[in-house]
């Protein structure tokens, strides 16, 4: 006995068809997708070849950059599939009691060869439906053309090649298809009776493993047993050669409600990150600060029968009394305060507000409970906690693709022992759906990349509204749940807490300061002596990461200073191996591995220059005997920089980093060498070079018709493999994703003054016509085009689509997204799907 349960949303395990033309219909007010012609199909065995390309600046030199390689074969199929072709209230309006409903169902022969199709009754297909009588089953159209008569299919059930008037005695060609429609009457009663119509029968649920699924495409007849009369299946309809994955069986359903419509829902993303600042107190943490930074999105991208809405206010206690706000909520963490320093807002549509309810005390959360005020208390420490507000009822609701970015406040770590610690912190967002009859709250914490608080990419059974219990959390953060990066990717159920380690700087050598250009006074990540200056330098041919190259030498400027009141002479400048700087200050030098044999190190000061090349042997030997360059006498206060130019060898890796530490000091013995007991006024700084400070990896995954099903790599979807396993079959999808990160070293949370390396115009380039892309003429789009940061354009060869991601079907061989800056460590990635033709 077969599944006749009624799962409120369909999951097909999808099979092979092999779309042309995607041709939308808005039938009973749903719009519904159908494949009406359906091409050749790509030959099996062709390759689908993706790699993505970008540009970039340091904002003095612009970069090229090229990611791997994704290769995907075609697979050859066979088969048959049975899809939701739409659905008509014959008398309009909502459905009720005694309503006529038409339920179209498109059967396609997916395979390559002829075959007769199997079409179920209406004595079989009663039993499956649920909230009505089906009255009759008819075929009205044949590939793509309404037939002027409908051909009956017997109560019984039959075969094409049995029914009379079928064209071609029957046979349904490769890649043909034929319209069957389902008639019921509907019996149910009640607002919100599920009406729904199972058009086949496929796996037995009781069988492993299909467990409880239902409406599979392409799946073998005798999966179940046998043919059974609720089946849709191909039978040989030239008796030469039986299909060789065998005979193909489908299934599909439509469910509607009594006197229901679609609703819209709102899908917000709240994202934090933070930066943290030393006090004026280096070796004490308590006047620290961290600056929080929260931006929101609302996503364009519907659900499936939940369109995507917009955002307006729900209820918060606002100056005394009870008012309609979208907010944007944080806290005053334990252990800080805030500084006093006005919020900054996007705009002035926003307002900050304040509360001096603790989340960490109370129960309350920022809509149930917590007041709110627009005017600051006076006494700054008394704020627990901040916010921003929105008036959606005067700037009106904010619409699907809505970002807004740009709110900060500060907080110094006064409550932190003097030797440190760590803060945690999180944000939060509340408004309701535009017009939303019930006012569902829609909320979202930060640390993660989901939208409206659901579980690492689950959509929960009913997303009108946000996926948390009675009332939302506190606003509370768990330093247990953190968002590892500082950057919104933290996974796991709700939202993930900003976690910051607060450490103060250690005592260090600091009569002479060596640091980057006119901040000798930097501060590394471990101390005084780990500062560093990244810089960028090309390659003559871009590649993946880690690919040979033969960087162009690149020129980096430091600064040394002396900060006592007492001259410094014969101040010296050497490179210094990276194990032996380790060892010396404790910090993060790198190692003398990571740098590679041949490096030459060029320090000038003035007219002075001393070449140096780095050795197997882990050491830099002047060329020449030249002594080092002598900076000479530093006068109280005096500063004076100096070039250092890094010149890779070629056979360097690309896309990394190499550290090279610059020792200055005074040379108390005259001995042109340092050794940290005789010269012991000393200070470090590090140099570190980037061949492409870009990273690009391109991976894909293969989905079933469904677009859900993940096929390829066999592991916990969503995930994607850079070296597919697996064929796609024609009418499968092939989901691309390109990961970008800017690889350079980022300010150290404890740290400051380094010289960073930005991404700046960021422009990644899926072209799919460019060689040795092969992507577009083999595929074609397919909505849910997302990007994680920055801006979309869609292009068919030179012509601009627009912004809006186009409709699925729509020629698109060019994707590009722009990202105005890319912070160091910051990873962003675009994501595009594609069905194989």
């Amino acid at each position: 006995m077969k599944n006749t349960g009624l799962p409120l949303h369909s999951h097909p395990f999808a099979s092979q068809f092999k779309p042309l033309i995607i041709t939308a219909i808005a039938t009973g007010g749903a719009l519904h997708f159908l494949a009406p012609v359906l091409a050749e199909g790509t030959a099996a065995g062709t390759d689908i070849i993706n790699r993505a390309t970008a540009t970039y600046s340091d904002g003095t030199t612009n970069f090229d950059a090229i990611s791997n390689t994704v290769t995907i074969k075609v697979e050859e199929v066979r088969g048959l599939t049975v899809t939701d072709a739409g659905f008509t209230d014959t008398n309009g309006g909502s459905i009720a009691t005694n309503d006529n409903l038409y339920f179209d169902f498109l059967v396609t022969n997916t395979g390559n060869a002829d075959a007769f199709v199997y079409i179920p009754g209406t004595t079989a297909l009663g039993p499956l439906a649920t909230g009505g009588t089906i009255t009759s089953v008819e075929i009205v159209a044949i590939n793509g053309a309404n037939l002027g008569t409908a051909i009956a299919v017997p109560a019984g059930g039959n075969s094409t090649n049995n029914l009379a008037g079928f064209p071609n005695t029957g046979i349904v060609g490769a890649d043909q298809n034929f319209k069957v429609r389902v008639t019921m009457a509907v019996t149910a009663t009640n607002a919100g009776d599920v009406v729904k119509v199972q058009f086949g029968n496929t796996l037995d649920n009781n069988v492993a493993p299909a467990n409880g699924t239902q409406n599979q495409q392409n799946i073998r007849n005798d999966s179940d047993g046998a043919a059974n009369a609720s089946d849709v299946y191909t039978l040989d309809a030239d008796g030469t050669l039986a299909p060789a994955n065998g005979e193909r069986e489908a299934a599909a359903s439509h469910l509607e409600y009594v006197a229901t419509a679609p609703r819209p829902l709102a899908q917000t993303t709240l994202l934090m990150t933070s930066t943290t600042a030393p006090g004026a107190l280096p070796n004490d943490a308590r006047d620290d600060t961290i600056t929080y930074n929260l931006d929101f999105r609302i996503a364009n991208n519907p659900r499936p029968g939940f369109p995507a809405g917009s955002l307006e206010g729900t209820t918060i206690n606002l100056d005394g009394s009870n008012q309609q706000r979208i907010l944007v909520s944080s806290t005053v963490p334990p252990n800080t305060v805030w500084n006093g320093t006005p919020p900054v807002v996007p705009n002035g549509n926003w307002i900050p507000v304040y509360s001096i309810d603790d989340a960490y005390v109370g129960t309350e959360n920022p809509i149930n409970g917590v007041t709110w005020t627009t005017t600051p208390p006076v006494d700054s420490t008394t704020v627990k906690r901040i916010g921003f507000v929105y008036n959606s009822g005067v700037s009106g609701a904010l619409p699907p693709g809505t970002t807004v970015n740009g709110f900060k406040f500060t907080v110094i770590t006064s409550g932190l022992p003097i030797g440190g610690g760590t803060v945690a912190n999180i944000g939060q967002i509340f408004g309701e759906t535009f017009n939303d009859p019930d006012n569902n709250l829609v909320y979202d914490e930060s640390g993660d990349q989901n939208a409206n608080n659901y579980d690492d990419g689950v959509f929960p059974p009913n997303p009108h509204i946000s996926n948390f219990t009675a009332n939302p959390k506190t606003g509370a953060a768990d330093i247990n749940d953190p968002d590892t990066n500082n950057n919104n990717t933290g996974v796991g159920p709700g939202g993930e807490s900003n976690v910051i380690a607060i450490l103060p700087v250690p005592p260090g050598n600091s009569a002479l300061l060596n640091g980057p250009n006119n901040v000798p006074n930097a501060i590394g990540p471990t101390n005084i002596q780990d500062d560093f200056t990244n810089a960028a330098t090309t390659v003559p041919t871009p590649g993946v990461q880690g690919s040979a190259s033969d960087p162009a030498a690149v020129t980096i400027t430091n600064t040394v200073k002396n900060t006592i009141g007492t001259n410094l002479d014969n101040v010296k400048l050497l490179p210094f191996a990276p194990n032996a700087t380790n060892t010396l200050t404790g910090g993060v030098h790198g190692s003398d591995a990571n740098i590679p044999v041949g490096t030459t190190v060029t320090i000038q000061f003035g007219a002075q220059i001393a070449v140096y090349t780095y050795t197997a042997a882990g050491v830099f030997t002047p060329q020449g005997g030249n002594p080092p360059v002598v900076i000479g006498t530093l006068t109280p206060g005096q500063q004076k920089s100096y070039t250092v130019a890094v010149d890779l060898p070629a056979g360097t890796g690309q896309i990394q980093g190499y550290t090279i530490p610059i020792v200055a000091f005074v040379d108390n013995d005259s001995n042109n060498s340092f050794v940290s007991t005789t010269d012991t006024v000393y200070n470090f700084t590090n140099n570190r070079v980037y061949p492409g400070f870009v990273n690009l990896i391109k991976a894909a995954r293969i989905l079933d018709r469904d677009g859900t099903t993940q096929i390829d790599p066999p592991s916990t979807p969503p995930s994607y493999t850079s070296t597919p396993a697996g064929r796609a079959q024609p009418g499968q999808f092939v989901e691309y994703q390109i990961t970008y990160q800017n690889i350079s070293e980022p300010q150290p949370a404890s740290g400051g003054g380094n010289v960073l390396l930005t991404g700046n115009g960021l422009v990644i380039d899926e072209d799919g016509t460019a060689a040795p892309n092969t992507w577009a003429a083999i595929t074609t789009h397919r909505q849910n085009t997302a990007a994680t940061l920055g801006t979309l354009q869609f292009y068919n060869g030179a012509v601009l689509l627009g912004n809006t991601d186009p409709a699925s079907g729509t020629v698109v061989t060019r994707y590009v997204n722009t990202i105005p800056s890319l912070a160091p460590q910051v990873t962003g990635t675009l994501t595009f799907r594609r069905i194989v033709n």
